[in-house]
């Protein structure tokens, strides 16, 4: 969907300077905890500033784009306390425009899993010669109590084409409708159901990935976290971005949040903050709402608490986080939590980048490079 009043576009010149520049920086260093990190910053982009094009769209007012999922909007519900209507309210206006990338004709069908899940499915109309491909689960974010396939449904497409893999996207159950474990019940539903319909589809079984952002990072960790602790195996690969892993605020010491952990320029301090002071009191929406009458111990909620006798098992993972974000230490720390117990784990931190970049893919040169590393890195994991 295009926006004029947006300065980038995949039509202009600077877009692509600033795309290409990102693709040429990609060497991994394995850091002291044995994670494979490296950031991503424009030369363009001061230290402890925000790029330029997070600044331009912070200005430019937002059309309410992603409608409620389908499944919630079946739900007979009237909000009766403040926290419900205000996720309902923030629903209405979630999400982004963002483009389609794809130079390819992508087949866009549906499909009900189990339970009656609904998932979104796109694959390369033009299958000659690939055989059967990978899958990727994609669970959308939204905090659990909003978005939808629709506002990622331009970038699914993308991975579909540039894997090229079947993608299917879950349209899981969201709060204040339904409550923890609902949505991860539905994702692992989707997973499992993916695997069993493999052959329908074209799909190797041994060749599934789950992929998340934001909350769905936190529900794509749970899903590889689900697939050791039952032993199913069903995941060869998982993926996070920007993703919420931790519901508990009394964690242990090392995984405190704090300022000190950010390089903010003074004149940069007040849109960041509030930003990440936003994101921080998201949690006084989602514990009342989604996590409910669940512990927020529960590594089902938390994923930094999976058990070390249970991460040993899961399967290697990539977390991408961006720099002024106050997820950003989460991300990095499941990163770290994946390393420490054996797992193979790659880590990539946008500078200049704020929470949900990806959203707006074809608008942030950033967004289309991270789809292109999420790609190169499950085409390596598959020997594409």
């Amino acid at each position: 969907m295009a926006r004029s009043d947006y300065a980038y576009t995949p039509t202009t010149k600077e877009y692509f300077e600033d795309l290409h520049e990102l693709m040429a920086q990609a060497a991994f260093h394995h850091d002291e905890n044995h994670v494979w990190h490296k950031d991503k910053r424009l030369k363009k982009v001061e230290p402890g500033s925000l790029d330029p094009i997070v600044k331009q769209t912070l200005e430019t007012p937002s059309a309410p784009y992603a409608p409620a999922s389908k499944i919630t909007s079946q739900a007979n519900f009237t909000p009766t306390t403040g926290v419900e209507k205000k996720v309902l309210q923030i629903r209405q206006t979630f999400g982004s425009h963002n483009f389609d990338l794809t130079t390819e004709d992508i087949k866009t069908e549906h499909a009900l899993a189990e339970n009656r899940v609904p998932l979104e499915i796109y694959a390369p109309r033009d299958r000659k010669g690939l055989g059967d491909l990978p899958a990727m689960v994609y669970i959308h974010g939204g905090g659990f109590f909003a978005g939808a396939v629709e506002v990622t449904r331009n970038m699914c497409k993308y991975y579909a084409e540039k894997i090229p893999a079947v993608v299917f996207s879950v349209d899981y159950r969201l709060t204040p409708e339904y409550a923890a474990p609902d949505a991860a019940n539905d994702c692992y539903t989707a997973v499992s159901w993916v695997h069993q319909h493999a052959a329908d589809y074209q799909v190797n079984p041994n060749q599934i990935v789950v992929n998340g952002d934001s909350s769905g990072g936190n529900l794509s960790a749970v899903m590889s976290y689900f697939d050791a602790q039952r032993g199913n195996h069903y995941l060869a690969g998982q993926v996070e971005l920007y993703p919420v892993t931790s519901l508990d605020p009394k964690l242990s010491d090392q995984h405190q949040w704090s300022w000190d952990q950010y390089h903010i320029i003074p004149s940069e301090y007040e849109n960041i903050s509030t930003a990440m002071k936003q994101m921080k009191d998201s949690n006084n929406l989602i514990d009342p709402t989604y996590v409910r009458n669940m512990s927020v111990d529960d590594p089902s909620i938390s994923p930094l608490l999976i058990p070390a006798e249970v991460a040993k098992k899961m399967v290697p993972a990539l977390v991408v986080t961006d720099e002024f974000d106050y997820l950003r230490p989460q991300g990095y720390d499941y990163a770290k939590l994946m390393a420490q117990n054996g797992v193979e784990a790659h880590y990539i931190n946008y500078k200049g980048m704020m929470h949900a970049f990806t959203d707006k893919f074809g608008i942030y040169p950033q967004a289309q490079d991270c789809a292109l590393e999420v790609i190169k890195w499950i085409r390596q994991r598959f020997n594409q």
